[in-house]
């Protein structure tokens, strides 16, 4: 369900830290807490100020309240909601003036959005004369902003009246009072009114009104362009012909093209106003260490394209440009109402030291895409950052950005310092000198080698070209002891970088050993069953079965049966176990995890629920899902490759569990279940088990949540069985949306009274199983769970 508003966003510690700085006594904004960690670029006078990079990028995808980057040009405004007016002129020589009330009574819309400065990262990056503050990396943040549209607001100045033809502004004045004048800037009408851009006047920030340093009580938020443009303190609105001539408007936040202290410069500049894409490391950060024994050093940072296109992908060289190679990407949260990405995504590589050391520098850039706009692709297709890597300490690499944050030794700074007398045009290719070190290169391992280390107590894996000795971390691996046991001296990279995330090969760093010889890596094999064999998956290996029948339970929903070897075959899988699906599509192994709805007792096949996600039926996943699309595709007779079982949980009867990662044994007279989607497979596998057997009485209340009416997943059967077993089965349904008035159940997201009324109380004999979209299960359901009482050691996820 994701970041759809200012209720999924977390609590953060900074915002509860903020101090009346000592810094600002005596000065007009003594009355104003701060964050004592935000660094002050501009001394007492004004407030400008960004946080600690490694701060920002801890903060996650959105940034708190107290650590978001501030640009003030003078004093902040001591300003009142109850007092405080917006005054809106249109074009039929009206004025409306309207209080805060009167602006937060219209509907409010909550988009994530990420806001830099115009010069963010302007020092490192500048590649011709540019004119305001020296902004670094960390001028970026990005926060869930709440208020109002502004063509809503621009509707009251009567716009039917527009003349034809002509070009149009849109002029906003704060209340500042600043040296030259208030701040005021312009927006060209076209714009501001184009639903697609989604212009904004905020008077929210994280689900809070605005704090004083934000704009409070109201501010304008332009997706896509430059925090210059987006003025705070906002009090008028007009709209005229021309351009604005605010001295701060035409002063600053420009491409000079003649020197910045040329008094005739101005009428040939350039206003600065979109953002343009930016990609940066975070972490490491600047003069930072990696230990040439830590094996691999994760890299992590983020980037956003600035114009609304979702950012695709990042990619590193360690070559100068030579080689690229693509970066994890965590989700990146679109604009709830349209097709725009205005929040920039993080991304994360793992690289081995040893190759580190054997590089110069670093190169990072946003993927080239077909979803990009032609400037990304053809102006910004490459934004290095040049990090280098110094290696004055022995058996050490020290990371140097362009910039620092607090002195002078950023590598670019140094470089540009020399040579002082020099214009930088574009960034210096040169690279700082470095002492020459011995460092050893790393291990490379034949897959014959890695194949020995097969058992428990002796585990070896091979991911990516790199081996890892997992022995120890079977013990703390989320997954469960078994997977790693069952991989246990192979390469299992075709399944691992599917069907993991980022942080899970960030955890097996510490455990590298070094490198698989390339040219006898092999791949891994089909099993061969054999008819004697009656059990048919297996763990070890992937199994390839026919698909025997297909047939359409919904518009979206199929049950897909494979074929097992025999008549007399049953699955092998245990009750809370998965099963592995593998297949090769559009050229890119994928693999994806799913529950069968056949249980032990169904003999020779195995069936499978699941919902297809087809190609343009959801505006955000326009290419739709696609293995749920290749399984659709299937002809009778095709094959699909399963392993399993996989998994922690265990069901072993009458209400006893085994949870085999944490070592927990227990039993339940109550299990409450919930699910979103198709998280219902593994809670349906459970239900029929229990239910199926005359001698347990264990108790089901299942809270099962979809987008609507229509998208229940086996609903039927669900109800069916509620009416056949009454006292031990209770099912509550919860959607986004209906238009029914009749709809007996809930609507919206799970929350705190659904779980109250519709699971059982948390008694000592209660255990929450839960399956779904991990939005879902960490925003809504854990919190609310926490909140009523239920003992978190005895919530489980599949």
């Amino acid at each position: 369900m994701g970041l759809t508003n200012s209720k999924s966003v977390p609590q953060f510690e900074a915002d509860k830290e903020l101090i009346y700085d000592e810094r600002d006594k005596d000065t007009a904004d003594d009355w104003i807490p701060r964050h004592p960690s935000l660094i002050r670029l501009t001394g007492k006078y004004p407030f400008n100020a960004e946080p600690p990079l490694r701060r920002l990028y801890q903060d996650g995808y959105i940034t708190s309240t107290a650590l978001h980057h501030v640009r003030n040009h003078g004093y902040v405004p001591r300003l009142n909601w109850e007092t405080h007016t917006l005054e809106v002129s249109g074009f039929s020589n009206t004025t409306k003036v309207l209080t805060m009330d009167d602006i937060a009574s219209i509907k409010k819309v909550e988009i994530p959005v990420t806001l830099a400065c115009s010069g963010n990262r302007r020092k490192e990056i500048a590649t011709q004369n540019q004119q305001g503050r020296v902004w670094k990396k960390v001028a970026a943040s990005t926060a869930m902003w709440g208020g109002v549209y502004l063509r809503d607001i621009l509707d009251l100045c009567g716009l039917e009246d527009v003349p034809e033809n002509e070009t149009w502004h849109v002029h906003f004045e704060g209340c500042d009072q600043l040296p030259n004048g208030t701040y005021a800037t312009s927006i060209p009408l076209a714009h501001c009114l184009d639903p697609e851009q989604e212009a904004l006047l905020a008077y929210e920030m994280n689900g809070e009104r605005l704090t004083p340093d934000h704009g409070f009580p109201i501010r304008l938020i332009v997706p896509g362009y430059i925090g210059g443009r987006m003025v705070k303190w906002l009090k008028r609105i007009y709209i005229s012909n021309k351009e604005s001539d605010n001295w701060y408007y035409k002063n600053e936040n420009r491409d000079l093209a003649t020197p910045p202290h040329n008094e005739e410069a101005s009428s040939n500049d350039l206003p600065i106003s979109e953002l343009t894409p930016n990609v940066t490391l975070c972490i490491p950060g600047h003069k930072e260490l990696a230990h040439m024994t830590q094996g691999a050093c994760i890299l992590r940072g983020y980037a956003f394209t600035g114009d609304g296109s979702k950012v695709e992908g990042v990619e590193v060289s360690f070559d100068q440009g030579e080689s690229w190679h693509p970066c994890n990407l965590c989700p990146q949260q679109g604009s709830p109402d349209r097709d725009k990405w205005w929040a920039w995504v993080f991304w994360s590589f793992t690289v081995l030291t040893s190759d580190l050391a054997h590089a110069e520098d670093i190169y990072i850039r946003i993927a080239p895409s077909e979803s990009t706009t032609k400037a990304t692709k053809d102006t910004y297709q490459i934004i290095k950052l040049a990090v280098e890597m110094d290696r004055h300490q022995d058996q050490m690499i020290r990371f140097l950005h362009p910039i620092s944050q607090v002195d002078s030794s950023g590598w670019l700074e140094q470089t540009m310092s020399q040579k002082r007398k020099r214009k930088a045009d574009g960034f210096v290719e040169e690279t700082l000198v470095k002492r020459k070190c011995i460092i050893p290169r790393p291990r490379v391992f034949t897959a014959e080698e890695v194949a020995c280390h097969h058992k428990p107590d002796d585990a070896w894996v091979s991911i990516y070209g790199r081996v890892y000795d997992c022995t120890d971390f079977m013990k703390v691996h989320p997954g469960g002891m078994e997977t790693i046991a069952a991989n246990a001296g192979t390469d299992c990279t075709r399944e691992f970088g599917d069907i993991h995330s980022s942080g899970a090969i960030e955890m097996l760093e510490p455990y590298c050993i070094g490198r698989l010889a390339d040219s006898i890596r092999q791949e891994p094999i089909l099993e061969v069953i054999k008819p004697h064999d009656l059990v048919a998956l297996s763990p070890l290996k992937y199994t390839a079965f026919p698909l025997i029948k297909k047939v359409i339970l919904s518009k979206d929903t199929r049950l897909f049966r494979l074929g097992l070897p025999s008549p007399k075959h049953r699955m092998g899988l245990p009750l809370g176990k998965h099963i592995l699906l593998r297949a090769k599509i559009n050229g890119r192994t994928i693999v994806r995890p799913y529950t069968p709805v056949s249980t032990e007792a169904d003999l020779g096949y195995l069936d499978l629920a699941i919902k297809v996600y087809f190609k343009g039926t959801h505006p955000k996943y326009p290419n739709g899902g696609k293995f749920s699309q290749y399984l659709d595709s299937l002809e009778i007779g095709d094959t699909v490759e399963v392993k399993g079982p996989m998994g922690e949980f265990n069901y072993d009867g009458h209400g006893a569990y085994r949870v085999e990662r944490k070592h927990i044994k227990g039993a339940a007279r109550n299990f409450a279940m919930i699910a979103g989607g198709t998280g219902l497979t593994p809670m349906l596998q459970l239900i029929r088990a229990i239910l199926k057997d005359p001698t347990d009485n264990t108790k089901i209340s299942l809270l099962f949540a979809n987008k609507s009416e229509e998208d229940i997943l086996l609903r039927d059967e669900l109800e069916n069985l509620s009416v056949q077993y009454p006292d031990q089965l209770k099912v509550w349904y919860t959607i986004d949306e209906t238009y029914l008035s009749e709809w007996p159940y809930s609507t919206g997201f799970i929350t705190y009274e659904m779980i109250r009324n519709h699971l059982p109380k948390p008694i000592e004999d209660t255990v929450v199983l839960m399956s779904g979209p991990p939005p879902m299960l960490k925003f809504t359901c854990i919190p609310n769970l926490e909140k009523l009482g239920y003992d978190l050691q005895k919530c489980f996820t599949f």
